[in-house]
């Protein structure tokens, strides 16, 4: 079981799915940009700047805001992405399939859970005022 800190009006579930599949992207992003830097001598910046963006949204998922559930299911389709270019790669076709799948896991989690909060209306960006 992954112990995550609980949001009111999140299923703890959805949450742990979202941490989950936020942490696999995170881990393939750091496995291929170390495997890129061993094997082609290349810098780090390419792995800084795939790791910037799930950096950035992290504190999301400790909060019960619908607005940064929907940034983080941009950042699901943005993995997913990074999976189909990885498949076009002959070399690297291996890590492309876990990357796509965590990329569209994250994407439909994310979306689950701002469809829970939109329900709950616990967020006022769906309201009109």
């Amino acid at each position: 079981m992954i112990p995550t800190i609980p949001v009111p009006g999140i299923r703890p579930a959805l949450l742990r799915m979202a941490w989950l599949s936020w942490g696999t992207l995170l881990l393939l992003a750091l496995v291929h940009g170390w495997m890129l830097h061993h094997s082609h001598q290349l810098p780090l910046l390419p792995m800084l700047l795939r790791l910037l963006p799930l950096l950035l949204i992290a504190p999301v998922l400790r909060t019960r805001r619908a607005r940064g559930y929907l940034w983080l299911t941009f950042i699901g389709i943005l993995g997913a992405a990074q999976g189909l270019v990885l498949s076009r790669l002959f070399s690297w076709w291996w890590l492309a399939g876990p990357e796509i799948l965590a990329g569209l896991w994250l994407t439909v989690t994310a979306l689950l859970i701002v469809r829970q909060l939109h329900r709950q209306d616990l967020d006022g960006i769906f309201r009109e005022r």
